[in-house]
């Protein structure tokens, strides 16, 4: 059953629907796999489904069904205007930690991110510790690293951006960083610059699920 854009805007933390969830369970399965979403800063500003005049719907609601198929437990939330991405960053790095500790593989924990939500996702790889969480960035490779030059790459992480978007590669990233278990990057050509991860298009979901199930 799929979750209803009408009951996504009222989940508390403690509910579930399906496996869409706006916090860490209070009951978990050491055998679930689990995947944190951390959406674009547009749905900070203007809501859970906003129009981009350039780039069109951001269905974030329909984005989390997509990534809940097949057994994957979503944990994704709004978060408030004007989020602190460090400070974000600790706090999904502490819910991953309570997964770990309450028996959940460490590669069965994926941090996945797109545009703001990709940044928050590289400075919780730079934070974390342990080399077998993964990462997925998406679109989020671009100038703010410049005046972020601390930042490195922590676990096994996967880059995903698009050709004709202004965020590209997250390689120089990967090469200043010493940590990262592993590094991959897909490169996808839709044509529809950032709006490309704005909606769940085969072209994006399908690698990075298949990557995650692989982990």
């Amino acid at each position: 059953m799929k979750i209803l854009f009408a009951a996504l805007c009222f989940l508390s933390a403690s509910a579930v629907a399906d496996e869409i969830l706006t916090d860490v369970p209070a009951e978990i399965s050491s055998d679930t796999r689990y995947v944190f979403y951390l959406h674009g800063q547009i749905i900070e500003n203007e809501g859970l489904r906003p129009t981009h005049p350039r780039w069109g719907l951001y269905d974030y609601p329909l984005i989390l069904e997509t990534l809940a198929e097949d057994g994957i437990t979503v944990i994704s939330e709004r978060r408030p205007k004007g989020t602190d991405r460090v400070e974000y960053s600790r706090k999904i790095i502490g819910q991953v930690q309570h997964l770990l500790e309450a028996g959940v593989l460490p590669s069965h924990v994926t941090v996945m991110g797109f545009s703001a939500g990709g940044m928050i996702t590289i400075t919780a790889s730079d934070i974390a510790n342990d080399q077998d969480i993964n990462f997925v960035t998406m679109a989020a490779c671009s100038g703010w690293l410049n005046s972020a030059s601390e930042l490195t790459l922590n676990g096994t992480v996967l880059s995903v951006f698009e050709t004709t978007d202004g965020p590209q590669s997250c390689g120089d990233l990967a090469a200043r960083s010493p940590g990262p278990t592993s590094f991959d990057e897909i490169e996808i050509n839709t044509g529809k610059e950032h709006g490309a991860f704005y909606l769940p298009r085969d072209e994006w979901v399908e690698p990075v699920l298949a990557w995650v199930r692989s982990r």
